[in-house]
C-alpha cells in the first residue's frame, strides 16, 4: 500500500494535469468559437456588398434595356430613354466587379457585349443560332 505522502504527490500531480488539460480545452473551444465567429462576420459584409452591388445593378439593366427598347418601338409613342450617366454606370460597375460573384460578373459581361453588338453592328446574334437584324442608333 502506498504512502500518504505518494497518495498526496499523485493527486496534486493528477489535478494539475487535469487543470491544464481543462485549461486547454476552454482556450480550443473558445478559438475555434472566435473564428468561427470572425468568418461569419466575414459573410455579412460579403453579403451586404452584395446586396448593394445587385440593388444598384438592377435599375441600370432595366435603363439600358428601355433605352434599347426606344430605338425600334413595339409601340408607338415611346416616351423619350431614361438617363444613364456615366458615373451611374462606372458606380455600378465598380461595385459588380468588386463584390459580385463570378457567375453574375460573366452575366453582364454578356449583357454589355449583346448592347455593343447591337450598337455597331445593328444585329445581335440570338440563341439557337441566327441573327435578328435591329436598327442601329441615330447620331
Amino acid at each position: 500500500m502506498p504512502d500518504a505522502n505518494t497518495v498526496a504527490l499523485w493527486s496534486v500531480i493528477s489535478s494539475g494535469t487535469v487543470s491544464a488539460a481543462s485549461v486547454t480545452a476552454a482556450w480550443l473551444s473558445g478559438s475555434r468559437q472566435r473564428t468561427h465567429d470572425r468568418q461569419l462576420r466575414a459573410e455579412e459584409r460579403r453579403q451586404t456588398r452584395r446586396e448593394q452591388a445587385y440593388g444598384a445593378l438592377i435599375p441600370l439593366v432595366d435603363k439600358r434595356i428601355r433605352q434599347i427598347a426606344t430605338i425600334r418601338p413595339v409601340v408607338e409613342p415611346m416616351p423619350p430613354p431614361p438617363e444613364i450617366s456615366p458615373e451611374e454606370i462606372d458606380q455600378t460597375y465598380a461595385l459588380i466587379k468588386a463584390y459580385a460573384s463570378s457567375e453574375v460578373n460573366a452575366l453582364l459581361d454578356e449583357f454589355n457585349n449583346k448592347i455593343r453588338e447591337f450598337h455597331v453592328n445593328g444585329q445581335v446574334e440570338v440563341p439557337g443560332g441566327g441573327q435578328v437584324e435591329v436598327p442601329t442608333p441615330r447620331g
